[in-house]
């Protein structure tokens, strides 16, 4: 296993700076750095168990609070990641997973069946369940 990417530790220390802190902030959902990091840290294990000897897993485009943390999940693992926008054109789709020797692809509900019908192997996530902190105020700095 490789270790993890430079950017993955610069989350990571800034987490453990900044716990509290708003870490991901959509219209609908907040996240501070400590549940962020528990979030990631769950992917991280599935990615670990389904797919420890791959060297590039596929990340959704589709534009969530998951794609963020599959990406820093990917790169805690020391892998690369392969965004696949599964609105491309299906030959391309598979030019593109042939070339990369794409196997596995995090999933959400929304994205489970595109990857299925792509050849890939969809590593399943629920989408966040963890309850969003709305008591805890961002620092001033």
């Amino acid at each position: 296993m490789s270790n993890p990417n430079q950017l993955y530790l610069l989350f990571e220390k800034t987490a453990k700076l900044y716990p509290h802190d708003y870490c991901i902030i959509t219209e609908k959902d907040k996240l501070t750095y400590r549940q962020t990091e528990q979030e990631i840290s769950k992917v991280y294990s599935t990615v670990l168990l389904y797919a420890k000897n791959e060297e590039i897993i596929g990340i959704p485009t589709t534009r969530c609070i998951e794609q963020i943390i599959f990406v820093l999940a990917v790169l805690k693992a020391g892998k690369a990641y392969l965004p696949i926008d599964f609105g491309y054109p299906t030959k391309r789709l598979e030019s593109i997973i042939d070339n990369s020797n794409l196997s596995f692809c995090l999933t959400t509900n929304t994205d489970e069946s595109n990857a299925i019908a792509m050849g890939l192997k969809p590593l399943f996530i629920n989408e966040l369940k963890q309850p969003v902190d709305y008591e805890i105020t961002e620092s001033n700095t």
